[in-house]
């Protein structure tokens, strides 16, 4: 988790007023994506007044969320593209969320996780293209992606593809984030690494494919097995290089 901590000074006063900015700016495009939503959602699994308020809570919270850290951590005047794409992003993870008691079908929910995957780095290359990257837009992304992980992990334990271990695959950021309340060292951010990037992708890839039935059938448990081994590898190897820096012995790169 990133450690982001505000701070106010005379000269920060300026940037505030941009930060105020980007946040209306993000709070607008919220708004008519709650529509986006709701219509979207409602295409997927009928008027079905229970998934669709589910659907939209779960992007409420989110962009509510989103926005709140805008106004306080985001360092840029522009809203910028990588925030619209990752709030799209947003978007489309809570119209899975209606599947998860709405029935839907199950290639159709297959095609938005893939779309969802697909644009996956498109926020980042924007910001750098931009050049308006900042942790709370790395931040913004990691969230996203998390959240969009444990909507995978639920609605393959929901359809039957998998057994309740599956929900383990939807939890590592959220237990991670746990920690840090007791562990605060654990807050503090750390390199980008290759290797944690790919542990996400092999996480989300395979939640995708168990959504498939003949796939989950043959090798669920494996599939499982592997992602978590993965995950587990990348989360240590994160603990440690923590655990040193909490310690001075990291080297600083």
């Amino acid at each position: 988790m990133v450690d982001l901590t505000p701070s106010e000074t005379h000269d920060d006063m300026p940037r505030r007023g941009w930060l105020r900015a980007a946040a209306w700016q993000l709070a607008g495009l919220a708004v008519v994506g709650s529509v986006l939503v709701l219509g979207m959602a409602g295409f997927l699994v009928g008027l079905d007044a229970g998934a669709l308020g589910l659907a939209l809570l779960v992007y409420a919270v989110g962009a509510g969320i989103a926005i709140a850290g805008m106004h306080l951590f985001y360092p840029h005047q522009m809203l910028g593209a990588a925030n619209c794409v990752t709030l799209l992003r947003l978007m489309l993870v809570a119209v899975l969320a209606a599947t998860l008691i709405g029935e839907a079908d199950p290639w159709s929910v297959l095609a938005i996780a893939t779309l969802v995957l697909s644009m996956d780095g498109i926020d980042g290359w924007l910001a750098r293209r931009q050049g308006l990257v900042s942790r709370f837009g790395g931040q913004f992304d990691m969230e996203v992606d998390s959240l969009f992980a444990l909507m995978l992990a639920l609605a393959v334990w929901l359809m039957g593809h998998a057994p309740m271990a599956v929900l383990l695959l939807g939890l590592p950021r959220y237990a991670f984030g746990l920690a840090g309340w007791v562990w605060p060292w654990i807050n503090r951010p750390v390199p980008d690494s290759f290797s944690r990037k790919l542990a996400c992708v092999v996480q989300i890839m395979t939640l995708i494919a168990l959504l498939v039935p003949q796939i989950a059938m043959l090798a669920a448990v494996p599939l499982i097995s592997a992602a978590l081994g993965i995950l587990a590898l990348s989360f240590g190897r994160d603990i440690r290089l923590l655990r040193a820096m909490r310690d001075g012995t990291a080297s600083q790169r």
